[in-house]
């Protein structure tokens, strides 16, 4: 199933009274705006930028990207699919692969499995069906199809792909770039090339650039209703017997499994956690619901219960949370307040998303959960958590101290800290404690001081009295 121009198509929908004017989608986020798509009649073209479009098509207008919208009107499609196969493969946005054998005696032949896949479609975004023996060959008999519609790979294979361009080929950009530089521009010369050299200049990926455009395509229809179960792994920022730690670690993984492909929409039976322990065997929890589960609050609440329960009682290192037992929702709908809470939470990530690309960092918003705010340890007393579920893998300390310089007395007494201006004297010592944690996995022992420099600037620094090193914490922790 091939849509093109989902962009466009999708903001046609939602704008009915632009149906008949060019319009070009421009994402802002990279500082120069670009376009990402347009519509049939217009001249811009993705990759333009937006004086380019602009001089390209008078009276051209132009929407912003919204791709938290784009991925809602995918889906709906994928459901939609699903209804007819149980066998749907998502790939990128606006197109789908659909395993279809076995269906023919349900729907009366291999053509009529594709048009009902077609009418389960939205006329509005004019898909194409692609019928094929493989992944690669369906693809290429939509991408290459004269008209809208339903069109079969003929069975010459070969004799399809030899004359059309790499660019198809689902492969690298750096690969497609090598080739051409080699003067290297159809599948047909692929197909010519020795195996073996493909193989040895560009590994894994030049054996399948290699069988794809011979024809040859091997990769399964990884279907979302095959996902029996989903993984989502987090290491800890520190090893813990923590139950808070605990909690707030399995709500970020819910939360993101939840929110990918194999859950949206889905119900869940099971939860097992498992954990690395040190210095012992690996810590396991086996949480099996009464009814299925369809939203990560839902679950969170049944797994807090058992972990109240049942708590660890050695420090765990990370946490591996594995949801089972997924299968189709049965007639269930989501609330208003639940899909206003998705589409809020789809904003906030598309921001985070296009600040990364401005910002060139990974990720650029995030949220805090309190784990131990009393901890005497300012760095184990919350977590700083990416707002976008693709990044909570990243689980970092909200407080975590900076290594720095300072010159100190016998007594180790802080006597001159080195900061970027340089070497500065420290004025005065406002304050002083420590704590010595001698029964934690790692046990921790500070000397803390609230210093002011001949600036007047106030800083806090410890001196760790295991390793005698020096640190700066910040002072919304101390």
């Amino acid at each position: 199933m091939l849509i093109t121009h989902l962009r466009a198509k999708a903001e046609l929908r939602r704008h009915e009274h632009l149906k008949d004017s060019p319009i070009a989608v421009v994402d802002r986020a990279s500082g120069k705006p670009l376009v990402v798509d347009s519509s049939a009649g217009a001249s811009a073209r993705a990759g333009m930028t937006l004086e380019q479009a602009m001089s390209s098509h008078n009276g051209l207008i132009i929407l912003d990207a919204d791709e938290p919208y784009y991925r809602r009107v995918f889906e709906d499609v994928i459901e939609a699919l699903l209804q007819v196969s149980d066998r749907v493969e998502p790939a990128e946005l606006g197109i789908a692969y659909v395993r279809v054998d076995g269906l023919e005696f349900l729907y009366g032949g291999e053509k009529a499995v594709a048009s009902a896949l077609m009418d389960a479609v939205p006329s509005s975004l004019a898909a194409r069906v692609g019928i094929g023996d493989s992944k690669f060959t369906s693809y290429i008999a939509a991408r290459t199809a004269n008209s809208l519609g339903i069109s079969v790979c003929s069975a010459d294979v070969a004799e399809l792909l030899a004359p059309l361009s790499i660019a198809l080929l689902p492969l690298s950009d750096e690969l497609k770039r090598s080739l051409h530089g080699f003067g290297v521009h159809t599948m047909g010369q692929v197909a010519s090339l020795s195996r073996d050299m493909l193989i040895d200049r560009f590994g894994v990926e030049g054996n399948l650039a290699w069988e794809l455009c011979n024809g040859i395509d091997t990769r399964p229809v990884v279907s979302l209703k095959q996902a029996a179960s989903v993984a989502e792994y987090a290491s800890l920022p520190f090893a813990s017997t923590s139950v808070e730690l605990l909690l707030a670690t399995v709500d970020i993984l819910l939360e993101r499994a939840y929110s990918g492909p194999h859950l949206r929409r889905r119900l869940a039976g099971s939860i097992i956690l498992a954990s690395s322990v040190m210095g012992s065997a690996p810590w396991t929890l086996v949480i099996r619901f009464k009814e299925p589960v369809g939203e990560w609050q839902s679950a969170s609440r049944l797994v807090r219960d058992r972990i109240e329960a049942q708590p660890p009682d050695a420090p765990l290192e990370d946490l591996t949370l594995t949801v089972g037992d997924i299968r189709a929702e049965s007639g269930r709908q989501l609330g208003l307040l639940e899909e206003a809470r998705d589409r809020r939470r789809g904003r906030i990530t598309d921001i985070d998303r296009k600040l990364r690309e401005r910002m060139r960092s990974t990720p650029a918003l995030h949220r805090v959960v309190e784990v131990a705010p009393w901890h005497p340890v300012p760095e184990m007393r919350a977590l700083k958590v990416p707002v976008d579920p693709a990044h909570y893998e990243t689980l970092t300390s909200l407080h975590s101290p900076h290594p720095v310089a300072v010159q100190e007395s016998d007594a180790h007494r802080p006597l001159a800290v080195r900061l970027k201006k340089g070497w500065q004297q420290i004025y005065g010592i406002d304050d002083r404690w420590e704590f010595d944690l001698w029964w934690l996995p790692e046990p921790v022992t500070r000397s803390y001081f609230s210093i002011v420099d001949v600036g007047g600037q106030r800083l806090v620094l410890f001196r760790d009295e295991r390793d005698g090193c020096w640190y700066r914490q910040p002072l919304s922790a101390a």
